[in-house]
């Protein structure tokens, strides 16, 4: 029995992700089917990769269950000599204790997990490891390691095709830092990268992060209006993923955007209802986040003391949990209010301070608020030179446009203006009195033309009005007729309305309880498609035992009758791809059957040879089912091939099959070559005595091998033509000398530019494999 496991890139926004109540709740679901799991007879590899998934899913909702499963999976990965776990163990521990603000601690981590992610080239380990690194240097202010240890990261994403950690990248560590160092532009070139990707994957959460991002950058840049549209689009996602950190971020933002165009009490609303989720999850950034947001809508209405109270709680927070990237805004901001509060020791002590960590993290918004306040506390207490000095600095900050040209070109202006002047005096008066005349002269044209047009208008008028008040008179008697004919009608449509709307309330009601039973239907689905994914092997241990090859796993519903199959056992590597009875549901069930007759058979019964698997579960489904009493004729047509060593660097390949063959292609060879299987289908009765038979084949290095489902095969286009085995082997002929990733690419491709205006019809399943 396996577990799939996927792993989430660390997420970047300033106010974290966290899960809401609605998905702790399915994710405690899975813990304990995961946890039962633990109690089956599974290997140690196994059990580690299941510890893995305990610990990404307690991370948010759990420090302390999951820090105690990264410790188990780090104990169990050592005694076994499995530094994939211990990378894995390495990156939860890593994001939990930044989580829990203990920065130091996880940057020991994540270099630890780095270093050995490198020695073992264990690529999505070192993707994870960077992406730790560059989300650390945040809370550092390290904005260029930041950028550094995140380019690294996207480089790797990228090599591995992973869409999701690239669209993350792009967002919440490239278009964020350069958002927070001021430069717009680059920060929206990403956002909208990140976009493009999400929208290609079509993953709704993804886009509303995007849309999130984009909105803040328009408030930032004072766009309020351009934001609020992103905003609302990002709230609906937000509601319908039931991410509830992430609504909380939305409402500060939407805040914001209200605040910005000075519907001051609107914005408030919307930081309360933030500020009641965060402390419903006690989520630190968020709240510090809400509290500062609160404070300023204060400060703008001239309630100082309400603000005073919020920044204070605000502080008391970035403090307690040393958020330093927090501390310039929180200085400047109770800086500004003390000014406000003619407390101006006070005021010029938190300024100053919150200045000094603002340039030294090149934070210019900061910068420029403490410039201000620095510049007007200064001027009340009558220091004028350092009034004038925060001023120039202010001045600096705001106008990053002026440069020496603009000065030059203002200077030339100045320049011109004066001389013209003088040039002009000279005119003046002459140029005055010619000004009068015509003026004058105008004025005469215009009371002319004005009463020529006032008793033509006039004229036309009253002609209009009398052809109106006959016309009037004439269709009034007409409307008499009509309105009676209308009355009579009326009544009719009266009646048919009431039968219309009492039948539509009768259909929405019916449709309101078919939606409801559909909703429950498709979240059973839903975590039946988990539970068929968690039987699959992992795609690490596909990597690190098969090393080239790829999988192409299609199903036609969200559930799938095709699964493929994977043991180690000794020397031997035992591979299957099965097609059960049906698809969707029912072949899911049937899936589950197979793996755990198949576990049963060779990790059991120790039968390792493909003919023996494939007649002894032709027997097990039989008990199973139950076949000889019920007469049901469910089962599945399957692949099976076992590798082993031979002399001379040599590979041994036996087949068996249940009427699905094998392809292969030899290096020394320019033939694709297939072997049958048999004319025997698992879970089907036959009068004579049907056996599975073996097939041998000695590869050598290099000796590409295949199989799968009819399902490829068997998709039709437009025209109801299949693709056709034929058609297939050879598009796999064509491909035979590219690497493997990239034979995968063909073929999608291919089946993709076949389907295009139908839809699928069966689960797609096909494996192929290089002999290394």
């Amino acid at each position: 029995m396996y577990i799939k496991i996927t792993y989430t890139t660390i997420v970047f926004l300033l106010l974290g992700i966290l899960i809401s109540k609605k998905t702790i709740a399915q994710n405690q679901a899975f813990i304990d089917s995961l946890k039962q799991i633990l109690s089956t007879y599974i290997s140690e590899k196994e059990r580690v990769e299941v510890y893995n998934q305990i610990a990404w899913h307690y991370r948010r909702q759990d420090h302390t269950k999951a820090i105690q499963y990264s410790k188990k999976m780090l104990t169990l990965s050592g005694k076994i000599n499995y530094p994939i776990g211990t990378c894995d163990a390495y990156y939860h521990l890593g994001v939990i204790k930044m989580i829990q603000t203990k920065y130091d601690k996880a940057f020991f981590i994540a270099r630890k997990m780095l270093q050995l992610s490198k020695k073992i080239a264990y690529l999505k380990g070192q993707g994870n490891a960077y992406n730790l690194l560059s989300a650390l240097s945040w809370h550092r202010d390290d904005y260029a390691g930041m950028i550094k240890f995140g380019k690294k990261s996207l480089k790797i994403r990228q090599q591995i095709d992973d869409k999701e950690g690239v669209a993350i990248i792009y967002r919440g560590i490239l278009g964020t830092v350069y958002e927070k160092q001021g430069n717009y532009p680059k920060a929206l070139e990403y956002f909208h990268k990140s976009l493009k990707v999400s929208e290609e994957m079509k993953n709704t959460k993804l886009i509303g992060f995007c849309y999130h991002r984009i909105a803040t950058l328009h408030i930032t840049m004072k766009r309020f209006s351009q934001a609020i549209p992103f905003l609302k689009k990002a709230l609906v996602i937000a509601r319908q993923t039931g991410d509830s950190s992430n609504k909380a971020s939305v409402y500060i933002h939407l805040g914001n955007a209200y605040v910005g165009q000075k519907h001051y009490q609107k914005g408030i609303d919307c930081y309360e209802k933030s500020k009641k989720i965060l402390l419903k999850i006690d989520e630190a950034v968020g709240l510090v986040e809400s509290y500062l947001s609160i404070g300023k809508a204060y400060l703008k209405l001239g309630k100082y003391k309400k603000a005073l109270y919020e920044i204070q709680q605000a502080n008391q927070i970035v403090q307690k949990k040393s958020m330093r990237s927090y501390l310039p805004q929180t200085y400047v901001m109770l800086g500004s209010i003390y000014y406000y509060l003619k407390k101006y020791t006070k005021a010029a002590v938190l300024l100053k301070q919150g200045l000094k960590l603002a340039k030294k993290s090149k934070n210019p918004i900061v910068m420029q608020n403490a410039a201000k306040y620095l510049a007007l506390t200064y001027h009340d207490t009558k220091q004028f030179e350092k009034a004038y000095n925060k001023q120039v600095l202010l001045k600096y900050i705001s106008d990053s446009l002026f440069n020496k040209n603009n000065a030059k070109k203002m200077a030339q202006i100045e320049a011109s203006y004066t001389f013209g002047k003088k040039e002009d005096s000279l005119n003046r008066a002459q140029e005055n009195e010619r000004l009068v005349f015509e003026e004058e002269k105008k004025r005469h044209k215009l009371i002319q033309r004005d009463t020529y047009l006032g008793l033509t208008l006039a004229f036309v008028l009253v002609a209009i009005m009398s052809f109106f008040y006959w016309e009037k008179r004439k269709n009034n008697r007409k409307l008499n007729d009509v309105n009676k004919k209308l009355k009579y009608f009326n009544e009719e449509l009266h009646m048919q309305q009431e039968e219309i709307l009492t039948q539509r309330d009768a259909i929405e009601d019916q449709n309101k309880l078919l939606n409801k039973k559909n909703l429950h239907i498709n979240q059973s689905i839903q975590a039946a498609k988990l539970i068929q994914e968690a039987m699959l092997p992992f795609k690490e241990r596909m990597q690190q035992t098969l090393q080239e090859h790829f999988v192409i796993y299609q199903p036609k519903d969200i559930v799938s009758g095709d699964f493929y199959w994977l043991e180690k056992t000794g020397e031997k590597i035992i591979l299957g791809a099965f097609d059960c009875t049906g698809h969707g549901v029912p072949g899911a069930f049937m899936s589950l059957v197979g793996v755990t007759l198949l576990n049963e058979i060779v990790q059991a019964k120790k039968i390792t040879t493909p003919s023996g698997i494939l007649n002894q579960l032709r027997v097990e489904v039989q008990k199973a089912l139950r076949q000889e009493q019920t007469g049901d004729r469910n089962g599945m047509d399957a692949a099976v091939m076992c590798l082993e060593p031979a002399v001379n660097n040599q590979t041994k390949v036996t087949f068996a099959g249940a009427k699905r063959p094998l392809w292969y292609i030899e290096p020394s060879d320019n033939e694709l070559k297939t072997i049958k299987g048999c004319a025997v289908s698992i879970g089907v009765l036959y009068e004579d005595n049907r056996q599975i038979k073996t097939h041998e084949v000695i590869c050598t290095k290099n000796t590409l091998l295949y199989i799968g489902s009819d399902g490829f095969t068997d998709q039709n286009n437009v025209k109801r033509k299949k693709f056709s085995r034929k058609r297939l082997c050879k598009i796999l002929h064509e491909n035979k000398s590219v690497p493997m990733y990239q034979q995968k690419k063909a073929l999608e491709k291919a089946l993709q530019e076949h389907m295009v205006g139908t839809e699928q019809r069966d689960d797609i399943l096909l494996i192929g494999l290089k002999i290394v």
